[in-house]
């Protein structure tokens, strides 16, 4: 770190490593066998010279890391592969309980709410979370409601999924649970994301209605005991940095890593 601190993965396996930064920390230098050492801010800006593949970066976030993720996805769509974000926030005036701001306070708003940015979901396949009975549900609904409100239209396939012809989005909403991942939502959220980073673009989705028939196949093979819950939630080589665990967090997945 900055100070020079030094701070150690508290999880490693062959495919991903965590580290949990202490609050506060603006800036870290990650130090590889494989790579000299390289600055990187909160959210991996110099990720070509970290030998990471730009286009296999996945951000993903829950709870205020899934407001950071809606925050920093949808303001630099350009930046991810695909982003997920579980809960957290979108907008503050409801979430804050803030019924009058000052006229300035009101303005700069729009530079830092998610909501305002919805449109840029069309840019990167995004998947937006929430549990049925938790508030920060509000999130991703906020998030729909606009794109519904720019024109997108959603067609709601059961209870727990909105789908769209015209985006690679998916909205989930995980059954009769609180604050946390639903483990049906999470194995759809993974499918979407696995199939949006497939290397051979003839398997990727070349359409918006594929994510329906992909999520239909799901549900089908869940019900019928075809689906095992470990095969399909899995996701490919993340290395997970978590920023601010004990206040905002920021989680970025990175797909792939240069030899």
């Amino acid at each position: 770190m900055a100070n020079g601190r030094t701070v150690n993965p508290v999880f490693s396996d062959s495919n991903r490593v965590i580290f949990v930064l202490p609050r506060g920390a603006s800036e870290v230098r990650l130090v590889s066998r494989a790579q000299a050492p390289t600055e990187a801010r909160p959210w991996l800006g110099d990720q070509r010279r970290l030998g990471v593949r730009v286009k296999r970066i996945v951000l993903r976030g829950f709870s205020m890391g899934g407001a950071s993720s809606w925050h920093l996805g949808l303001h630099h769509p350009g930046m991810w592969a695909a982003v997920e974000a579980g809960a957290g926030y979108t907008e503050t005036r409801r979430y804050g309980k803030r019924e009058s701001l000052p006229p300035y306070q009101e303005a700069m708003l729009h530079y830092y709410d998610a909501v305002d940015y919805s449109l840029n979901a069309f840019n990167t396949p995004t998947v937006g979370y929430g549990g049925e009975i938790d508030a920060q549900l509000q999130a991703s609904v906020n998030i729909r409601e606009q794109l519904t409100a720019e024109g997108f239209r959603f067609q709601q396939d059961g209870p727990f999924r909105w789908v769209t012809s015209d985006l690679r989005t998916l909205f989930l909403i995980g059954p009769k649970t609180a604050h946390s991942w639903h483990t049906e939502s999470r194995a759809e959220s993974n499918v979407f994301i696995n199939k949006a980073l497939e290397k051979d673009r003839e398997l990727r989705y070349q359409h918006a209605a594929d994510i329906r028939a992909d999520l239909k196949r799901l549900k089908r093979d869940t019900e019928s005991g075809k689906v095992v819950a470990g095969n399909a939630a899995q996701v490919p080589a993340p290395l997970t940095i978590v920023r601010g665990s004990l206040a905002r967090v920021l989680v970025a997945s990175i797909g792939t890593i240069l030899p």
